[in-house]
């Protein structure tokens, strides 16, 4: 809670009432022990003063939550570092094996061979492995299922037919003599 007046005394004390009310109409309860109150504006006398009228915790501004400073100036690079730093120290224990076998594990699926990369051909290979195993290969047909105009789906080498996964790799005059 945030309280920016001595005067708003009893405005604290209708919204202790008004939460006990909540509790009593839906079974959720405000732990006030656990609470805390934050001043804006007021002197730290006030503020212990109305934080003991309703048991609540006096606090002061910024505060963390979530990681993160609370009523701090966020432009500021000091208020940010100390969430960098956590995601670099939680960054440095990443590991793709890592991430893999957790994923196996969770999916067992994905276990599959052909999701595996061989390291004895070069990585043009394999993306162009992967690319045609999983029909990802930008033909015209596929290009146009995408919703990118073309002005014809006819192969380009050819003009023999539609420019297919199959037509590139296989049927293409252009494909048969290379």
């Amino acid at each position: 809670m945030l309280t920016h007046s001595m005067s708003q005394k009893t405005d604290l004390k209708n919204l202790s009432r008004i939460l006990t009310c909540l509790h009593l109409g839906s079974g959720l309860k405000i732990n006030f022990n656990k609470s805390k109150i934050y001043g804006i504006g007021v002197t730290n006398l006030e503020l212990t003063s109305l934080a003991s009228s309703i048991g609540c915790q006096p606090s002061h501004l910024p505060f963390t939550y979530l990681g993160l400073p609370i009523g701090a100036n966020m432009s500021r690079f000091s208020n940010w570092s100390p969430l960098v730093e956590r995601f670099l120290k939680r960054l440095k224990t990443f590991t793709v094996k890592g991430i893999r076998s957790f994923l196996v594990n969770t999916y067992p699926r994905l276990a599959v061979e052909t999701t595996r990369w061989n390291n004895l051909v070069p990585i043009k290979v394999n993306i162009s492995s992967w690319r045609i195993a999983n029909k990802r290969i930008p033909t015209r047909i596929n290009l146009d299922n995408q919703g990118i105009d073309l002005n014809s789906l006819r192969c380009p080498l050819c003009d023999d037919d539609l420019e297919t996964k199959e037509h590139i790799l296989v049927l293409c005059c252009v494909a048969k003599n290379t």
